[in-house]
């Protein structure tokens, strides 16, 4: 199986079309249909599905799509961390907290200095950075603790972030400078998706899922944010996020006593890292220092 085959099949797909593809790539409609037939004989499956002059991908195709894609995407990785120059593509996962202005201003900076380093952004949960590191599609990642940290290796940030409640602006609770456990027992709720700051939640509350009115849960903020202004319920969460999601109709309330979310930045542990993540991991050293 050739990276250049790969290349023409990921061409394909996002075409539609041979003809199409063969023009784009500079090369006879046969000559492409052979590659594709060839690439399919050899896996054992059709990729594609030939309707009138249509293509689409088949079940088969569509997975195999989503893994070349990554392979692709790892050579390409390769190619750039051995140039010479300082260049390249440093792709980061990071949650939704106040860590995330932090690593801008670490990113920015970093930026002046080598300009010729590209970054990828993946803004996601912590359970899908994780899986991108553990697939070696992330360089790093920025996770809310706890965390499970024996497989990799960490620093942690300066900032915080501290748990609440997120609710209307125009709801008589807003009225209130902090959050006490008692406030929430009869509200329907919304939690956070992962099971480690679930505990920590349900550890302030002194209650079990079964005795709280739950009614979702939430990987991600942005989405949940509309729930709460349809007035389905109110959203725990931590400060970052309705920093970084400025809404005029919705305000955040910490809960007393306080409970405090460090962000950590993370790496898999025995994982050589590329010579543009090791640059970016000394710079936040350096940066912590100061």
């Amino acid at each position: 199986m050739e990276l250049r085959v790969l290349r023409y099949f990921l061409s394909v797909a996002a075409n539609k079309s041979i003809s199409k593809t063969a023009k784009q790539l500079h090369i006879t409609q046969p000559t492409l249909s052979r590659q594709i037939q060839e690439l399919e004989e050899e896996l054992g499956v059709s990729l594609l599905i030939r309707d009138h002059h249509r293509i689409r991908l088949s079940p088969k195709g569509e997975v195999f799509a989503q893994r070349a894609s990554e392979i692709v995407k790892l050579c390409d990785k390769v190619q750039e961390e051995f140039s010479k120059k300082m260049k390249g593509t440093l792709s980061i996962g990071c949650i939704e907290s106040n860590g995330s202005k932090e690593m801008a201003q670490w990113i920015a900076k970093f930026h002046r200095q080598f300009p010729e380093v590209h970054f990828e952004i993946f803004s996601a949960d912590s359970q899908e950075i994780k899986q991108k590191l553990e697939a070696g599609l992330l360089d790093l990642g920025f996770l809310i603790e706890p965390v499970e940290k024996e497989e990799y290796e960490w620093i942690r940030l300066r900032s915080c972030d501290l748990m609440g409640l997120i609710l209307l602006r125009e709801d008589p609770l807003a009225k209130k400078k902090h959050i006490q456990k008692e406030d929430v027992y009869s509200l329907p709720l919304f939690l956070p998706y992962r099971k480690e700051v679930r505990k920590e939640i349900l550890r302030f509350l002194e209650k079990e899922e079964k005795d709280l009115q739950i009614v979702g849960s939430s990987r991600l903020f942005s989405n949940v944010g509309y729930l709460v202004e349809q007035k389905m319920g109110y959203a725990i969460g931590v400060d970052g996020i309705i920093g970084l999601h400025e809404n005029d109709k919705l305000v955040f309330r910490p809960f007393s006593p306080e409970i405090k979310m460090r962000t950590i930045m993370v790496w898999r542990k025995g994982r050589l890292l590329s010579p543009v993540a090791e640059a970016f991991l000394e710079f936040v050293k350096k940066e912590l220092k100061t």
